[in-house]
């Protein structure tokens, strides 16, 4: 193998003898169950959702979840994968301003 995990992440844990011991973790299961059941909910940055001057959270889709919650800046009412979209739509405007010049 490449030494590249594609679908899982290594755990590194301490055993009681103090030596390290890595075990693969699945995380394709666990992470599409994760957001499945997940529905969008308001937070502090959703206040301005529909304006389009919202800026969406990048952690509320992902299995960890956003750790800020409801007081979290930015947006939760956003569709899963809006954030890369945008990220994408402002790229490709900096290079179009950057061409220009």
């Amino acid at each position: 193998t490449d030494g590249i995990c594609r679908y899982g992440a290594e755990l590194a844990m301490a055993t009681a003898d103090g030596k390290a011991q890595v075990e693969l973790v699945d995380l394709s299961k666990s992470t599409n169950d994760a957001h499945v059941a997940k529905e969008p909910q308001m937070s502090v940055g959703a206040e301005v959702h529909g304006t389009g001057h919202c800026k969406p959270c990048s952690w509320f889709w992902k299995a960890q979840g956003c750790k800020n919650g409801k007081q979290c800046q930015h947006c939760h009412l956003c569709p899963e994968g809006q954030f890369y979209i945008r990220k994408q739509e402002n790229l490709a405007k900096k290079k179009a301003l950057k061409d220009d010049l």
